[in-house]
């Protein structure tokens, strides 16, 4: 539950706060399960959605995964490697890493069923699509200019 406390949430201030009695980040705990809840109800009006959501969260993972492999990749040489990495092999089994999940999340927003009608349609395309944009807008308009600032860090350094 990092991204109430990252600042990475709107409102991050009301999900971060720790319960006093179960020291947890109960506003958090209660907004992913809403969340969960309310991509889970399209499934009792029509069961092509419960693929929609099995589709939405598979791709979710996936796009979370890759992101820092992409991120990497496009730092080149320029990126500072840890004490475990995978040698010359990283470049290569990156960008198959990449293609894959590319390819996959491409795989899961096919329709299920054909004809492909208004009922039988894969709803998981704009799912993801308006998550995407959501976080875009986000890091557009908010989040690019503090997220992940230090802020012990000065100007003089």
């Amino acid at each position: 539950m990092a991204s109430a406390r990252d600042g990475a949430l709107p409102y991050s201030r009301i999900w971060q706060r720790i319960n006093p009695r179960t020291r947890t980040p109960a506003n958090e705990v209660w907004l992913a399960a809403l969340g969960a809840l309310a991509l889970g109800l399209p499934y009792l009006i029509n069961s092509t959605a419960y693929g929609a959501v099995t589709s939405i969260a598979t791709i979710g993972q996936y796009i979370a995964y890759v992101i820092p492999i992409y991120l990497r990749l496009r730092q080149g040489d320029r990126f500072d490697r840890g004490p475990w990495h995978l040698g010359r092999w990283s470049r290569p089994i990156g960008v198959v890493s990449v293609a894959w999940v590319t390819l996959i999340t491409i795989l899961f927003m096919l329709p299920q069923s054909s004809p492909v009608t208004a009922e039988t349609f894969n709803y998981a395309v704009i799912a993801v699509l308006a998550v995407l944009g959501f976080a875009a807008t986000w890091w557009l308009l908010s989040a690019r200019g503090w997220f992940l600032k230090d802020p012990r860090a000065t100007d003089a350094i």
